[in-house]
């Protein structure tokens, strides 16, 4: 009797703890789920944000600088082009995220990242960016080209020939399927 008990108590404890382990399991994945839902929202919300706070760039009084010669933006590019921007250096711009927004760009228009119909603009000079690297000149503005709320991440933008921005965004690595729209929606308009 006494084996018996301890028997059917051990199956107890057996199945008490599986049952345990999977109710935690599953709380687990749903909190996960759940914060992503949440990140996913947040970071839709700021890229909505970004678009209706964005102000037109006066073409003739930016100077754009590399190394110690200056030039004007409408020197260095054919409109309409598209602009990197990395809005600063003091906030240490994530490394990854400005890896993954180049990545992104050469990945989904060679033809435009090779071109002159993509700038790479940095306020101050930037030591995360290589040319070498990306095989591509990073020029540099002192003041802020565009108020954007996230100063430490790289921002994606169209610019006309008059100078109006459009089409900012944000691209994120962790959200890469609106990266992926937002280059399948502007490589046509850019080739």
């Amino acid at each position: 009797m006494k084996k018996m008990i301890v028997s059917v108590l051990i199956v107890l404890c057996v199945f008490l703890s599986l049952w345990v382990r999977w109710c935690y399991i599953e709380h687990k994945e749903m909190a996960l789920s759940i914060s992503g839902v949440i990140g996913e929202k947040r970071y839709l919300g700021d890229v909505v944000k970004n678009l209706m706070f964005i102000d037109s760039v006066k073409l003739d009084s930016v100077e754009l600088r590399r190394g110690e010669k200056h030039y004007k933006i409408r020197d260095i590019v054919s409109f309409p082009c598209m602009v990197i921007y990395l809005p600063s250096v003091q906030e240490k711009i994530c490394g990854s995220c400005l890896s993954f927004a180049l990545d992104e760009a050469r990945k989904y228009s060679e033809k435009l990242f090779d071109g002159n119909h993509l700038c790479i603009i940095s306020l101050g000079d930037n030591p995360e960016v290589k040319e070498r690297i990306y095989k591509k000149k990073v020029f540099v503005v002192d003041e802020m080209l565009i108020n954007v709320p996230k100063a430490y991440m790289p921002y994606y933008f169209m610019l006309d020939q008059d100078g109006r921005i459009s089409r900012l965004f944000c691209p994120d690595s962790s959200f890469d399927k609106y990266t992926f729209l937002y280059w399948e929606n502007i490589s046509p308009e850019l080739l």
